[in-house]
C-alpha cells in the first residue's frame, strides 16, 4: 500500500527543485546582463554602416552637374583638410533667357525649389568664360534677388547652377562625426569615432576612406568620383 512521500523524500525533492530554480535564475540574470551589450553592439554597427551609406551616396554625387563648367573652373568639388572633408555638387540647372548686365542684383528666370533663399549659386557664360559665385537673397516664382551685384555681363544662354555643399567633420576630442549641409547647423551622425581618415586621389578620381570606432569596429574602402572636376 502506497502511503505517499516520507518527510525525508519530500525534503530531498524540495532541495533538488530549489537547486534547479537557482540555476535557472542565475542563467536568466546572466542573459539579462549580456542582452544590452549585444543590442548595443548591433545598434553601433547599424549606425556605422548607415553613416558609410550616407558618405558613399554623397561622394558619388560629388561634382554632379558641374562637368560642363570644368574647362574654365578650378577643381573645387572635393576639398580635404585634417578631420574635415567638403564636397560640392549641383542640384539644378537653369538657362538665362534674357541677358543680365554687370551690377545687376536680379535675374528674371523661372526657378525650381532648389533655388532657395540662402542657397549658393554659380553663374557662368560658356562663350565668354565669365563665371562667379554668389548667394540668393530671396526669390519669387520668376525672379531671383542676389546678395551681391554681379561683376560681369552675362548673355542669353548663360547657365545658373544651384550648389549644394556637404561637409563631414570629425571632432577627435568628443569622438563625434558630424555632417553639415549648406548653411544648416551640423548634425551628429556617429559617436565613439576614434578616427575618420581619407585620402583623395585626383588622378584616379577616387577617395580612400576609413572610419574606426573606439570600440574596435572599422570600415574602409575606395569610392569612385564619377563627376570629378579636373584642372
Amino acid at each position: 500500500m502506497n502511503n505517499g512521500f516520507s518527510l525525508v523524500e519530500f525534503m530531498v525533492a524540495m532541495t533538488i527543485t530549489l537547486m534547479i530554480l537557482t540555476l535557472i535564475a542565475s542563467q536568466v540574470s546572466l542573459l539579462g546582463q549580456r542582452s544590452p551589450k549585444i543590442i548595443s553592439s548591433q545598434e553601433r554597427l547599424e549606425a556605422l554602416f548607415n553613416t558609410v551609406d550616407f558618405f558613399k551616396s554623397d561622394m558619388s554625387s560629388c561634382g554632379k552637374l558641374l562637368i560642363e563648367a570644368q574647362n574654365f573652373l578650378p577643381p573645387f568639388c572635393c576639398e580635404t583638410a585634417p578631420h574635415k572633408l567638403t564636397i560640392r555638387l549641383g542640384t539644378a540647372v537653369e538657362t538665362l533667357s534674357t541677358p543680365v548686365m554687370a551690377q545687376s542684383k536680379t535675374l528674371d528666370i523661372e526657378t525650381s525649389e532648389y533655388f532657395a533663399a540662402g542657397k549658393e549659386i554659380l553663374i557662368y557664360d560658356p562663350v565668354t568664360k565669365h563665371s562667379e559665385w554668389t548667394y540668393i537673397e530671396n526669390k519669387s516664382k520668376s525672379q531671383l534677388c542676389l546678395e551681391a551685384c554681379l561683376k560681369q555681363d552675362y548673355s542669353t544662354g548663360s547657365r545658373l547652377i544651384a550648389i549644394k555643399t556637404i561637409c563631414y567633420q570629425h571632432d577627435p576630442s568628443q569622438q563625434i562625426l558630424r555632417r553639415k549641409v549648406d548653411q544648416s547647423p551640423a548634425q551628429p551622425m556617429l559617436e565613439e569615432v576614434k578616427d575618420f581618415y581619407f585620402s583623395f586621389f585626383p588622378q584616379q578620381a577616387s577617395i580612400l576612406y576609413q572610419l574606426e570606432l573606439s570600440t574596435g569596429e572599422q570600415v574602409r574602402g575606395y569610392i569612385a568620383i564619377t563627376n570629378l572636376i579636373q584642372p
